[in-house]
């Protein structure tokens, strides 16, 4: 919840709530294996370490410095612009692109239409 909000639905729970209300899925794909899987990871780690020192801090102090320390996205940035960092973004797209029909990612991509 470091964001302030927490919703996640399971694939059978989307496809439910999508249902219930009178929408038919035209289309729908699980996104995200293996890339964001494992940067979701890092992230929670990095998180509780956010939350760890916002804990510490009065909740005035911490919305002013909440998304101002932007150093390890930075770095994250320089390495993607490697070569190394291209090459394992391209390998990941293509094991998302073979993937795409399990549900193995972290989000869902629906189209639906009203019935």
């Amino acid at each position: 919840m470091w964001a302030g909000h927490w919703r996640r639905y399971d694939h059978s729970e989307l496809r439910e709530l999508i249902a219930a209300h009178g929408l038919k899925i035209e289309y729908f794909e699980c996104y995200g294996f293996p890339l964001a899987n494992a940067t979701e990871a890092l992230g929670n780690i990095a998180y509780k370490r956010m939350l760890n020192k916002a804990e510490s801090q009065s909740k005035g102090d911490a919305t002013a410095s909440s998304g101002v320390d932007r150093r390890s996205y930075l770095k994250l940035n320089r390495w993607i612009n490697t070569l190394s960092g291209r090459a394992i973004i391209s390998l990941a797209d293509g094991l998302q692109s073979l993937t795409k029909g399990r549900n193995w990612g972290s989000g869902y991509l629906v189209m639906a239409s009203r019935q």
